[in-house]
């Protein structure tokens, strides 16, 4: 069943990649934020696929439609649209999880020698099913204060982040704060690396200290027109997944 919904995920990416010939590359694959607008009257198109496993064996298979549409020149709107695939011991589930919606505000536009500041807030719905483990079941509100620098052809971005959990369905979790470090260089001709640590405080109440993940990945700048990228992630189990390989492609109008 899981091979068979897979299949059918990325018929449909294909289908917009035919249906959308025009659309250009852009940015992935960091969690982190960054201060770098998309650009007024820009369409932005982010398909990925992930697969994680957890510490107890439980394996994901994480699916994701992002679009993006620089509003103005310093607003940007967007939303998350993921599927889920989890696969147990004795059953798999399978459905959407919860959409997330985004604005990102451009404070101080990045320029020559000066670092640009961005915030951007968000609100995750409640429209996985909790029951399946395919979403929380309730509303959750994010905040995330980011800064980028460049410096030659090397990107520097950082950011710190908070978010207010609903807690209607699960009283056990907790408000959390959250923060990332990522560098985007240039190795040679169209493909760049990608760096990344993220850390974050747990989300139950009966977990302390601080979670983290880091990223090690890349990503290949195919002609003026799309962006491929990939790697792994290695984290903290019970917070993040034990480790983490992905695939994205990135587009934009």
């Amino acid at each position: 069943m899981a091979t068979r919904i897979l299949r059918i995920w990325f018929f449909l990416a294909s289908t917009v990649l035919i249906a959308f010939p025009d659309w250009l590359g852009a940015y992935r694959p960091f969690n982190t934020e960054d201060a770098y607008p998309t650009g007024k009257g820009i369409w932005n198109l982010e398909i990925s696929y992930d697969r994680l496993r957890f510490s107890d064996r439980e394996s994901h298979h994480f699916l994701q439609l992002i679009p993006v549409w620089g509003a103005t020149a310093w607003l940007d709107l967007s939303v998350t649209l993921p599927y889920l695939i989890i696969d147990q011991s004795s059953q798999t589930f399978h459905g959407y999880g919860d959409v997330v919606l985004a604005s990102k505000w451009i404070l101080v536009e990045p320029r020559s020698g000066r670092p640009g500041i961005a915030f951007r807030g968000s609100v995750k719905l409640h429209t996985g099913d909790e029951k399946k483990g395919l979403g929380s079941g309730d509303v959750d509100l994010e905040g995330v204060v980011a800064g980028s620098y460049r410096v030659g052809k090397t990107y520097l971005h950082a950011m710190a982040g908070y978010t207010r959990v609903g807690r209607e369905k699960d009283q056990q979790l907790k408000n959390f704060a959250f923060g990332g470090v990522a560098l985007d260089a240039p190795l040679k001709g169209p493909f760049r690396l990608a760096g990344e640590l993220e850390i974050s405080q747990p989300q139950a109440r009966n977990q302390h200290g601080l979670a983290r993940q880091a990223l090690l990945g890349g990503y290949w700048l195919i002609g003026t027109r799309m962006v491929l990228d990939g790697g792994v992630r290695f984290g903290s189990a019970d917070v993040f997944p034990k480790w983490n390989w992905f695939l994205g492609l990135t587009l934009f109008l």
